[in-house]
């Protein structure tokens, strides 16, 4: 789904974050989709395929289903670590400043 929506926003079929009112097109809250949901598809999909599989792995090793917690602890990379938070990288917050 990330790649989808990324290839809509670089064609201009899916208005993007940095242009929300400057285009005919939908915004990806105008196709159901919520901010929150699409960063989560990107995380996953750049964490790669490896990574997921050992979430599964581990969950089905345990003798239970797999969970999106299990996906995203591992995606994070606090599986194992006993934390349930992350923080945003300062590169990102710096960006998010500027912007401003």
């Amino acid at each position: 789904m990330a790649d989808q929506i990324d290839r809509g926003q670089a064609s201009g079929e899916v208005r993007g974050a940095g242009n929300p009112h400057g285009s005919n097109s939908p915004g990806i809250g105008e196709l159901g989709v919520a901010p929150q949901r699409l960063a989560e598809w990107r995380d996953v999909r750049d964490a790669g395929e490896e990574v997921i599989e050992q979430a599964l792995q581990g969950a089905l090793g345990e003798g239970r289903a797999p969970t999106k917690a299990d996906i995203q602890n591992h995606v994070r990379g606090t599986f194992g670590t006993g934390e349930n938070e992350w923080y945003t990288p300062p590169e990102y917050i710096e960006d998010a400043w500027r912007s401003i």
